[in-house]
């Protein structure tokens, strides 16, 4: 009787230790996927960026408003500043949702996996 009792529970023990095995190495197997599908993606986005302008063309639109308050810093015309602010006010009232089509625009563009970094700080 004790037998029988020992041989289910040992029965039981094995079964469970070869589901958890199992479970863990498909686990593994969707994780490599995933790791190489990403790759994979990040290979083919960096040959596409190799004959886009778009990444050149977003970090001049990104970085002229600081060329023209560093401008105007430096030469003191504070008219050029407050005109930089008044842009910058006027952008903020655009819609939410154009301004998240903007930040994934240039997350895509570079390369960033997350625009949370990019959205508002809540």
């Amino acid at each position: 009787m004790w037998g029988i009792a020992i041989n289910a529970v040992r029965s039981l023990g094995s079964d469970w230790l070869s589901n958890r095995k199992a479970k863990s190495e498909a686990k593994l197997t969707k994780d490599l996927a995933i790791i190489l599908g990403e790759r994979a993606a990040d290979v083919a986005s960096a040959s596409d960026m190799a004959t886009s302008l778009k990444d050149e063309f977003l970090t001049l639109v990104l970085t002229a408003p600081l060329i023209v308050v560093f401008y105007a810093a430096v030469w003191g015309d504070p008219e050029m500043i407050n005109q930089v602010n008044l842009a910058f006010e006027v952008m903020s009232a655009l819609p939410e949702w154009y301004q998240f089509c903007f930040m994934g625009c240039v997350a895509a563009t570079f390369g960033l996996r997350s625009v949370k970094a990019l959205g508002p700080k809540s």
